[in-house]
């Protein structure tokens, strides 16, 4: 019988199956993809393009869609932030990540991001212009 070790206790880490590294690949270049979402009461699909905001608390997420519905997941925010791509989502603050496609304002004194949905979310003063430059080159504004 042979066994597997893992990581961390000083053994091999278990290999990562190629359909795996594909999907992941693919989320991170094509919008259109779907997610799929472990809940406490079900499994949700979701259209990537119809997530506008992602907030994280310890090991849970909530999902705020398009049409107003929210789907909180069992997983931390970072397991999202590497699955969902990183063109159009960004992690504005420890606790929050945004669809660029949703972005209506910055407050900049405030520090708070606007949505289209007008929902408010923090911006870290750290990540403030990491975010103006991301917005920049995505939509290629001149500055």
């Amino acid at each position: 019988m042979n066994k597997k070790h893992y990581e961390g206790n000083g053994m091999e880490s278990p290999p990562v199956k190629p359909e795996l590294i594909a999907l992941f690949k693919y989320l991170k270049t094509d919008s259109s993809a779907k997610i799929i979402i472990s809940t406490v009461e079900d499994t949700v699909f979701l259209e990537v393009e119809e997530i506008v905001h992602v907030s994280g608390s310890s090991n849970y997420s909530t999902f705020y869609l398009t049409g107003g519905e929210k789907v909180m997941a069992s997983k931390g925010l970072k397991y999202f932030e590497d699955m969902l791509p990183e063109k159009i989502f960004f992690r504005s603050h420890q606790s929050h990540l945004i669809n660029l496609r949703f972005l209506k304002r910055i407050w900049h004194q405030k520090s708070i991001i606007v949505l289209s949905n007008g929902e408010q979310v923090p911006l870290a003063r750290t990540r403030k212009n990491n975010l103006l430059n991301k917005m920049k080159s995505l939509f290629k504004i001149e500055s």
